[in-house]
């Protein structure tokens, strides 16, 4: 391998690092769990998270401990909704 093949390869190497830590910095994430007023988890519950600003929706079902997550979120407001049968 000659030291233009080399260089090359580095520049690609620290260019994609790059990329990755720049699309790092413009997503997030949102967690939580759903509980009753007692505090009791509710598995199985639905959760919609949308996008005040482009309406644009997730859903997600909360787990056997009542936890969701959503990932690589723009940055933004946004509005969460919880539904489960049995709850009003």
């Amino acid at each position: 391998m000659n030291r233009f093949s080399f260089r090359i390869g580095a520049v690609i190497i620290m260019a994609a690092c790059a990329l990755t830590t720049a699309y790092a910095q413009f997503s997030g994430s949102l967690s939580g769990s759903v509980e009753d007023p007692t505090g009791r988890v509710i598995p199985g519950a639905t959760i919609t998270l949308i996008n005040t600003s482009t309406g644009e929706q997730k859903t997600s079902t909360s787990a056997s401990d009542g936890s969701y997550q959503f990932v690589s979120l723009a940055p933004g407001s946004y509005q969460l909704k919880t539904s489960s049968k049995g709850f009003a």
